[in-house]
């Protein structure tokens, strides 16, 4: 079953990070993961790989059928389905590794902002789980679904004079990026009859380098985020210090996909070191709390993760045992490696173009005297999965692909061939493509449904308005007490209505 096996990996997990006797992801594992090379796919999208992810996921996608989410009679060809019970496995992994209680895991917004998720955990976790927020929208969101006000880090590079005064009226943990949002804050500071919960931090660049991908790396010197931290600005730090004595915390965030433990420990472990000398410096404990951002890398290749966040934990300890000392409230900012794997995203394929120089059908044969892939159009696209067209050659945002027969059952692979097939989506420019050079079945027919794994992070929260596509439905999972699997919709698809109105036609009718 789709949820019993992640729940038994899961387990699995467990059990090797309290014995200690095994770490779940070696470096050079890691390296592996995160390069995402031609050999890699040809492993993974084959035979084997392909059959073990169709017998997993097959319950969940008869259900999907019995219950209509898919159905050519309603126009719905398009849904993504998130696991709720491995999302819980998951967060049990990261409060069992950090399990004292000065910390707070504040989740990244931007990765999976809908309500229906985070208020799950939020509600589940109370005194344990927040939310990180890189906008006051965000950061808004996370306060009207009921979250704690000293729960929500808002994080933006950019904030405005009015955003600042509501956030500190909310009493939100306030991360400030520069010189500029911290005079402003002062000001606000000094207004007569002000009254506030909210606590600062400052964002520093503790110049550990930057991991494998370069628009996900953020503590190089090219960075746009926070104050420079090295021998050569600490004095200028220290000043910021001593000038707003109001600043309480620091924070770094490394980068995301393509960072390793390694230069992910180095980022956390240099703001608690420059926490340790600006307060010896300062004379007293000024700072309180240290945020060492998130950045655990997930894979996209395989069910697990890359990751076990007890290993994590380990890598850190192992550096720097004062890190847990609990002197300091320590904040994380974990996203991708909470949330994407535990997300899938299922279309109908809503035309085959075939390539092949012995067809009868001329279109096909001229493809295949071209040596061109197979072409299967489906109903998503750049408008939710934007960093994989836009990054398709690099395919350090690639995913794995499963295809079912349009009644839901498994494909018959045993006897036929695999073939390339290019993964087009709906939307009018040449670039909107998914994926290239897939391994598929050659048997797959209109209609059928096709599996994106590994949607749950950074694909629906970046969706683009571009054709005015509607957004579509978005369905959580659950096992109830008798193990049948359960849909909930906690986002209907958008009417058409609903889409043209982001474009106000109402003032012009």
């Amino acid at each position: 079953m789709f949820i019993r096996s992640v729940t038994l990996q899961r387990s699995f997990q467990r059990l090797l990070s309290k014995n200690c006797l095994h770490t779940l992801c070696t470096q050079q594992q890691l390296k592996r993961e995160m390069s995402s090379t031609k050999d890699d796919w040809s492993v993974f999208d084959g035979k084997e790989h392909f059959k073990t992810r169709s017998s997993i996921i097959q319950p969940l996608i008869a259900q999907v059928l019995k219950d209509k989410l898919l159905d050519d009679a309603s126009d719905s060809h398009l849904v993504d389905v998130y696991d709720l019970d491995a999302f819980d496995e998951r967060i049990e992994n990261l409060l069992e590794a950090f399990h004292e209680p000065f910390f707070l895991h504040a989740l990244a917004v931007k990765s999976q902002p809908f309500a229906g998720i985070l208020k799950h955990a939020t509600t589940k976790y109370p005194q344990l789980i927040g939310l990180e927020c890189a906008s006051f929208e965000e950061a808004s969101l996370a306060r009207a679904i009921g979250t704690k006000s000293d729960h929500i880090v808002y994080d933006s590079p950019v904030k405005t004079q009015q955003e600042l005064e509501k956030a500190i009226e909310c009493g939100f943990y306030i991360n400030t990026d520069n010189i500029k949002e911290m005079e402003m804050i002062d000001s606000i500071l000094k207004k007569p009859g002000l009254q506030t919960s909210s606590t600062f931090g400052v964002r520093i660049n503790p110049l550990v380098g930057e991991g494998g991908i370069a628009m996900s790396s953020t503590a190089g010197k090219s960075s746009k985020f926070g104050l420079f931290y090295c021998d050569e600005t600490f004095d200028s730090l220290l000043e910021v210090f001593k000038r707003f004595p109001w600043l309480q915390g620091v924070h770094c965030h490394v980068g995301s996909q393509g960072c390793s433990l390694d230069l992910l420990s180095n980022g956390a472990l240099a703001i608690y070191r420059a926490a340790e000398r600006l307060n010896a410096a300062l004379g007293e404990q000024q700072i309180k709390c240290l945020d060492i951002g998130g950045g655990v890398p997930t894979s996209y290749t395989r069910d697990k993760e890359a990751v076990s966040f007890t290993e994590y934990r380990k890598v850190l300890q192992q550096k720097e045992p004062d890190f847990f000392s609990g002197k300091y409230r320590v904040i994380t900012e974990f996203g991708r490696s909470v949330f994407t794997k535990y997300g899938m995203t299922l279309t109908h394929i809503s035309c085959v173009k075939g390539s092949d120089v012995d067809s009868v059908d001329a279109f096909d044969r001229f493809r295949g005297k071209s040596n061109e892939n197979r072409i299967l159009l489906t109903h998503v696209g750049s408008n939710a999965l934007m960093r994989e067209a836009y990054q398709l050659a690099i395919k350090a945002w690639r995913r794995r692909f499963t295809v079912f027969n349009k009644e839901g059952s498994e494909k018959e692979i045993d006897s036929q061939d695999f073939c390339k097939y290019d993964v087009a989506g709906p939307l009018c420019f040449q670039g909107d493509y998914i994926a290239k050079d897939v391994l598929l079945p050659r048997d797959i027919s209109n209609g059928d449904i096709l599996a994106i794994h590994d949607t749950g992070g950074y694909t629906y929260s970046l969706y683009s308005h571009y054709n005015s596509r509607s957004p579509h439905a978005v369905y959580t999972v659950q096992k109830n007490h008798n193990g049948k699997l359960e849909l909930k919709c906690i986002k209907p698809k958008a009417t058409v209505n609903e889409t043209i109105q982001f474009w106000n036609y109402e003032q012009f009718q």
